[in-house]
């Protein structure tokens, strides 16, 4: 499964259709990667409706969410909604995903990344964490918002 992930920007590059991307889903690396880019944002433990955060992360619970995604049976919860106040004094509203959904997320950001990113054009703009050319030649990192 590693090289699968591996050759997806090839594949992508080629424009070649890309064929079993949920069983990607069942590569524990992505789960941990995942864990790892969501666990240093200071939202991470923020527990969503039911109440689940990143806290107690482990091989059993990324284990649980594969059996239930392969089974049909994972749903997402409904987001809280909550209002963070904004820089002029009014407020705005946030969506806060429980625990799980927020890894179920990332690990498809994640691979939809490998396939999408390597074929954008230079001249795309976005909110993108890998440096992207100006016109110059330069090269810069975009900020993600």
């Amino acid at each position: 499964m590693i090289r699968r992930l591996e050759a997806l920007a090839t594949i992508s590059k080629q424009g070649k259709p890309i064929n079993g991307l949920f069983r990607l889903l069942e590569t524990p690396l992505l789960w941990y990667e995942a864990y790892a880019n969501i666990y240093a944002n200071k939202g991470a433990i923020t527990p969503g409706v039911d109440a689940t955060t990143l806290d107690g992360f482990s091989e059993q619970r990324v284990t649980a969410i594969i059996t239930r995604l392969k089974t049909g049976t994972y749903r997402f919860r409904p987001t809280r909604r909550t209002y963070v106040p904004k820089a002029n004094g009014k407020k705005r509203p946030l969506g806060i995903s429980s625990g799980d959904d927020k890894l179920v997320q990332e690990v498809v950001r994640d691979i939809l990344e490998k396939i999408y990113e390597p074929i954008f054009e230079e001249s795309s703009h976005g909110s993108r964490q890998v440096p992207i050319r100006i016109r110059s030649g330069s090269t810069r990192r975009a900020c993600r918002v």
